[in-house]
């Protein structure tokens, strides 16, 4: 079976991301906080949808690989307290990385309040009300899925005809230190599914 270009796009740009984000280098700063950066700046509808103040402080933390705390909190002495090492606390970037890899392939979309915002509907959400089918079945690579209690987005990047099994490029991992890797689902596990339209 023939793979759709569109569908190779993303499993190729997924891809060419493993290994660039993770760890900390010699100078104890996070490999790839540049493109971290990016990612979160280019993935809403503007540069502070996600992150809202590119403060230095919100900078620094990015580059020293702490979370960007998803609600700042003032300590003692007025200094803001801006990013986390416990990612429960810190913006958890998976679905992000996700709309980024999208978005860099040519998807009109944009994350907000937590999930995908297709702009022109050719993005579809599984499972859908009333729907019936069978839809886990229907999953393919560059389809984005969602899994877990805590809701963690993956780029499927290979399937096999049969196998529940799925090849994955996931962002914000916490194996190095927030990174962007492959790892591999269970049909099963899947709970939403965020499916690309073949145009």
């Amino acid at each position: 079976m023939n793979m759709h270009p569109w569908r190779n796009a993303v499993k190729i740009e997924a891809e060419k991301w493993v290994g660039k984000v993770g760890g900390l280098d010699a100078n104890q700063l996070l490999r790839g906080h540049d493109i971290l950066i990016d990612i979160y700046k280019k993935a809403g509808l503007t540069e502070t949808s996600i992150v809202r103040a590119w403060i230095p402080d919100v900078i620094s933390g990015i580059k020293r690989g702490r979370w960007v705390r998803k609600q700042p909190f003032a300590e003692e002495g007025g200094k803001w307290n801006v990013s986390t090492s416990v990612d429960t606390e810190g913006i958890a970037w998976c679905g992000i990385f996700a709309t980024w890899v999208l978005k860099h392939c040519g998807w009109k979309l944009h994350w907000a309040n937590r999930q995908m915002q297709s702009v022109n509907g050719d993005i579809k959400r599984y499972p859908q009300p009333g729907g019936g089918v069978a839809w886990r079945d229907l999953i393919d690579v560059g389809d984005i899925i969602v899994v877990g209690d805590n809701n963690h987005h993956c780029v499927v990047t290979g399937t096999s005809p049969g196998s529940d099994s799925l090849s994955t490029v996931e962002g914000n991992l916490s194996l190095p230190l927030q990174a962007i890797d492959r790892r591999s689902q269970t049909r099963g596990k899947v709970h939403t599914m965020y499916k690309l339209s073949d145009l």
